[in-house]
């Protein structure tokens, strides 16, 4: 039997080893800077580990893990079930992804990945690196992600890449809008550490006066998102990235952008809207006014991250489709996390037939 590889201590691997594994254009999910955070917010109980290839401190591959609480004997991607972002693992080359792709069957673990791009070379390399008899878990219930506009394309111009239709919808919602409430205006601020939380606070104070609130997604409602999100802000306004763009009506902000700026591209990590403007569709009227804004500055790339949502597809039709990564290895506890996943999946379908019937009864 061979020897499970060893897993090091996050803090072991140097930020600038980390981050030169990504390439410019890389997600914020990817860098140093986003796990460094996710390991001190959610790997408080065990803290975060790392599977690397090559040389720990100069690595050619690697993957931060940890031990949920919710989940014993499993490891699970660091900050991508946490946080709902799909994500795939920064490599050098092809050859050290495989080899991370190895190590991760001989850990001996199930290792829940999160969402992976189905296009990634990491899933190839895990099934092609598959031992017999192992198995790996690929739900994809047709799920898309990653949306995105290319800026220097047909968005170059955002009012002629919306259509005729939607310019004069928009246009009449402006005036709906300024009729009844007052001025409508974008403010988008680069906010520094000094004044990073009382910004942040008030566009998670918007995010929460929707429907979001009553669904409990709202990340005033979910602690640990919450003082992830903070703490990233606080990181990211210190190297000057963090971005927050409002979009203000009556001098009332009613809709925001969370988000950074890295390698000349626009990254939305939360929206949200206040209810009390919903009548003249203040995330739409802040997209458009944003999306403009970044041309006019020569942003290259606008990405709203996440999972597709009806309102990503108002935007764009650029979206990569993704599945649910989870691996199986031939051992006890990969048998009983895949027996315990498939009762759950069958309880989930379940109850998912019990309310279409009962929707038509």
């Amino acid at each position: 039997m061979q020897t499970p590889p060893k897993l090091i201590a996050f803090s072991n691997v140097p930020r600038e080893s980390w981050d030169s594994l990504n390439a410019p254009g890389t997600p914020p999910m990817l860098r140093h800077l986003w796990m460094r955070t996710a390991a001190e917010v959610f790997a408080r109980e065990r803290p975060a580990q790392v599977l690397v290839s090559g040389d720990p401190e100069h690595p050619s591959a690697c993957v931060a893990l940890y031990a949920p609480p919710d989940s014993p004997g499993t490891l699970r991607l660091l900050g991508a079930l946490d946080l709902g972002e799909p994500a795939d693992l920064p490599a050098r080359s092809d050859e050290a992804l495989a080899d991370l792709a190895r190590k991760l069957w001989r850990l001996g673990v199930p290792v829940d990945l999160g969402h992976l791009p189905t296009d990634t070379r990491l899933i190839w390399q895990l099934r092609h690196q598959k031992p017999a008899f192992a198995m790996i878990g690929l739900r994809t219930r047709d799920e898309r992600g990653l949306p995105a506009l290319a800026l220097d394309g047909e968005w170059s111009d955002p009012a002629m890449a919306i259509g005729r239709r939607r310019r004069q919808s928009l246009a009449r919602k402006r005036r709906r809008a300024e009729a009844n409430f007052g001025k409508v205006r974008l403010h988008v601020i680069a906010p520094g550490p000094e004044t990073a939380t009382e910004d942040m606070d008030l566009a998670f104070a918007v995010e929460a006066n929707s429907w979001k609130r009553r669904a409990g997604t709202a990340i005033i409602q979910q602690p640990r998102q919450l003082e992830f999100f903070r703490l990233y802000g606080q990181r990211a306004a210190k190297l000057g990235i963090l971005r927050l763009a409002f979009l203000e009506i009556g001098g009332a902000p009613a809709a925001v952008h969370y988000g950074v700026e890295i390698d000349n591209i626009f990254w939305s990590l939360r929206v949200g809207y206040d209810e009390r403007f919903g009548s003249v569709s203040p995330g739409d009227l802040l997209m458009f006014d944003l999306v403009k804004d970044c041309v006019a500055r020569g942003v290259s790339r606008f990405e709203l991250c996440g999972k597709d949502a009806d309102w990503t597809r108002r935007w764009s039709n650029h979206s990569r489709p993704i599945a649910a990564v989870r691996l199986y290895p031939l051992t006890l506890s990969g048998f009983g996390s895949l027996a315990g996943d498939l009762t759950a999946l069958g309880l989930r379908k379940t109850r998912w037939r019990q309310s279409k019937r009962g929707a038509r009864a």
